[in-house]
């Protein structure tokens, strides 16, 4: 089970490694960021798995439609799995705007460390999960 590899953004990981990596970040984003970035650290927790849930559920809503087109072509289902994390992380970053005001870069920055973590703990939660289950 610890041996299967996880390819994220062209890496490859073993289970093991993967789970750790995503630790790390975790703590990072929790405890290191916040410092460097002036912000609250829930902030960042509680907006990326604000951003998770809305990429499921819009996924969960075309279900039908993404198994139809599954079938069709699988690449455009993970091309819209995809745009929907960066979409959900995106959104999420400009709600966090709306209440605090931060310049352009750090709006910038916030996206960008939002989109990784949702892009992290999505791979987390659905492959290495699937690969444990598997095992």
């Amino acid at each position: 089970m610890m041996n299967r590899e996880v390819l994220f953004f062209g890496f490859r990981f073993t289970v093991l490694t993967f789970s750790l990596l995503a630790f790390a970040w975790t703590i990072c984003l929790f405890g290191v960021l916040p410092y460097f970035l002036h912000s609250n650290g829930w902030v960042y927790i509680f907006y990326t798995f604000g951003a998770l849930i809305l990429a499921g559920f819009v996924n969960r809503k075309l279900l039908l439609l993404l198994v139809a087109v599954f079938f069709i072509s699988k690449t455009a289902v993970i091309w819209f799995q995809n745009f929907m994390l960066v979409f959900s992380g995106f959104l999420a970053t400009f709600i966090y705007r709306l209440f605090v005001y931060k310049s352009f870069w750090m709006t910038i920055t916030h996206f960008l460390i939002i989109t990784f973590s949702v892009f992290i703990y999505y791979t987390l939660l659905i492959k290495v999960i699937r690969i444990v289950e598997e095992d």
